[in-house]
């Protein structure tokens, strides 16, 4: 046995499985005379929970990893080139992906017999969003030997420290294609940064436009349900005046009758 297969069985294991697993392991390569594979798989993290969800995702269907990084290289190279319209088409599909593949590792951990609720769902969408930005990030999330989850602040790089049980392999090519001079390098960083502030933006309008087209909403809702209760409190006071006015016409009526009848008494 290799670190790879070593690594690929210990990380196929759920989280609470973990630990005694690679006790486990770490006995059988011991008493076969892999000293030196045991102490590494000894010293092995065990996957939080989402990391544990992301490596079953990749494990079962490695055509996503290239899903994903595609999709990451694409967004870039717009975001370099500052090409609005294909940034925008880009960014709807990566909501999109990363939804997809939220739904199929949720949904392969739930075969495991784990649910992946609020926070820990959270987290698998961040970290599948952060893959996205570099290849360094997309090559530790689709690794299969993940174990925590990454984020992505919207500035710099995704820190990949400590994120996978084994060091990756430099496989992939930079994905704004050969290395440049470094000022080009840090044009492309500040212009993916310019596009990621204008994004978020872009975003944060949006949300304020809802909020005020609900409160909009709200109020008018309102206003109507004054209107109808003006109308309704005008037709009580029609019917009380009708009232006054029929007991008004009764009272010259009673008046006028007890006033004949005094003086038909005063005649008798």
């Amino acid at each position: 046995m290799d670190l790879a297969e070593a690594m690929t069985e210990l990380y196929e294991r759920a989280p609470e499985q973990f630990i005694a697993h690679r006790a486990a392991l770490v006995g059988r390569l011991k008493e076969s005379g892999q000293a030196e594979l045991a102490r590494q798989v000894g010293t092995a993290r065990r996957p939080s929970l989402t990391a544990w969800a992301t490596n079953l995702l990749f494990r079962s269907d490695p055509g996503r990893a290239r899903q994903l990084a595609d999709l990451g290289r694409a967004l870039r190279e717009a975001q370099a080139a500052m090409a609005g319209g294909r940034i925008r088409e880009l960014t709807a599909r990566r909501r999109d992906l990363v939804d997809e593949l939220t739904a199929a590792a949720a949904a392969r951990a739930q075969e495991k017999g784990h649910l992946l609720e609020g926070t820990a769902r959270q987290e698998l969408a961040a970290t599948l969003t952060a893959a996205l930005v570099s290849d360094e990030a997309c090559a530790a999330a689709t690794s299969g030997v993940l174990t925590r989850s990454l984020s992505y602040s919207g500035f710099g790089d995704v820190d990949v420290t400590a994120a996978t049980a084994a060091a990756l392999s430099p496989h992939r090519a930079a994905a704004t294609g050969p290395a440049g001079s470094t000022e080009a390098a840090e044009a492309r960083k500040r212009a993916r940064q310019d596009v990621t502030e204008a994004e978020a933006g872009v975003e944060q309008r949006r949300r304020d436009l809802e909020a005020a087209r609900e409160g909009e909403a709200a109020l008018s809702a309102a206003v109507e349900e004054l209107h109808q209760q003006l109308g309704a409190r005008r037709a009580e006071l029609a019917q009380a005046r009708s009232r006054v006015n029929e007991a008004d016409a009764a009272l010259t009526r009673a008046a006028a009758l007890l006033d004949e009848a005094r003086r038909a008494m005063d005649r008798a």
